[in-house]
């Protein structure tokens, strides 16, 4: 029998509760036995019957209690102990979580940095092949060393891209006020000034205060009035609007248009890094700017995200706390 129950894979262990709650049976049988009736058999005294009887129900009361209370106690330590032990779990895998992405960014610097070098040099001596050999050169080679040129641009604005995002995590946030009126109407300054030929209808709805780091909320702004004005540039009259609306502690903030749209069935690949839904003949860019949109605003606590339908437009929405003037 002992060899039983040591080699078994089930031991028998009894938990506490049910110690407790053996022991609380037992002094209730107890009670039964020892009850008036049964004293009555034994003490024929009532002045000692009534002693009794309180004695009896002071143990009985008090036992009943301290039952109650070691129960409580022990499951309130057993609680404590795991709540303990999982905060140090989640702890000790936040920590090297932590330690992953810095490793990952650093690794993501690195490798952009030194990455510059070559492609200054082949773009370099690509351009000087261009200029000092024109006449050697027939129409064919000139065509190839174009794209060699086009394409280490292109590298490059990838490499630019890549290191935006990844010194997204390292800047430090300073948090204020910021003025949602005013940094949208100043990001659409700055953009329509690059394609002064485009009719473009921006309408800008009531936009309450945020609060969150200016900068960074600008680059969001910026990110998402590009890409209205990117994807509408095949409507005669372009038309994007900005607004927003409260939800709970927060302001909602939407950027729409009514360009290209997009497949609502690949949404989870819009704020992926290099993640693109559109061909990159029609469309430029690199894939990053929704990436950078949604680690900004994941930095600021809130949420990013999109609805849209092929041919209709797209609707971009992200989340900030209120600001002063909400």
């Amino acid at each position: 029998m002992r060899h039983f129950f040591s080699t078994t894979k089930f031991p028998l262990k009894i938990s506490v509760p049910v110690k407790i709650t053996a022991i609380y049976f037992a002094v209730g049988i107890l009670w039964i036995l020892f009850s008036d009736a049964t004293l009555g058999w034994v003490v024929h005294d009532s002045s000692l019957m009534t002693k009794l009887a309180i004695v009896k129900g002071c143990f009985y009361v008090s036992v009943t209690a301290l039952m109650l209370y070691l129960l409580v106690w022990r499951g309130t330590a057993e609680l404590e102990s795991r709540v303990k032990e999982r905060t140090k779990e989640l702890s000790e895998a936040n920590e090297a979580l932590q330690a992953a992405n810095k490793e990952l960014e650093s690794f993501s610097y690195s490798v952009s940095h030194d990455l510059r070098a070559p492609l200054l040099t082949i773009d370099g001596f690509s351009r000087m092949v261009l200029k000092g050999y024109v006449d050697k050169l027939d129409d064919e080679g000139r065509r190839k060393l174009n794209v060699i040129c086009s394409s280490t641009k292109q590298m490059g604005q990838l490499i630019d891209d890549l290191l935006a995002f990844s010194r997204l995590s390292r800047k430090e946030m300073v948090n204020a006020n910021v003025d949602m009126d005013a940094l949208v109407r100043s990001a659409w300054k700055e953009l329509t000034l690059l394609s002064p030929e485009r009719r473009i209808q921006l309408s800008i709805k009531r936009l309450p205060d945020a609060m969150g780091d200016q900068a960074l909320i600008k680059e969001v702004v910026v990110n998402l009035l590009s890409n209205a004005i990117k994807f509408t540039k095949f409507r005669e009259t372009a038309m994007v609007e900005v607004g927003a609306y409260p939800e709970e502690e927060r302001n909602v903030y939407f950027v729409k248009d009514n360009g290209v749209g997009f497949d609502m069935q690949y949404h989870d690949k819009l704020f992926g890094v290099f993640q693109r839904l559109h061909n990159a003949d029609e469309f430029e860019g690199t894939g990053v700017g929704l990436a950078i949109v949604q680690r900004i605003i994941r930095r600021h606590g809130g949420r990013v995200w999109a609805d849209g339908k092929v041919g209709e437009g797209a609707t971009f929405y992200f989340t900030l706390l209120r600001g002063v003037r909400s």
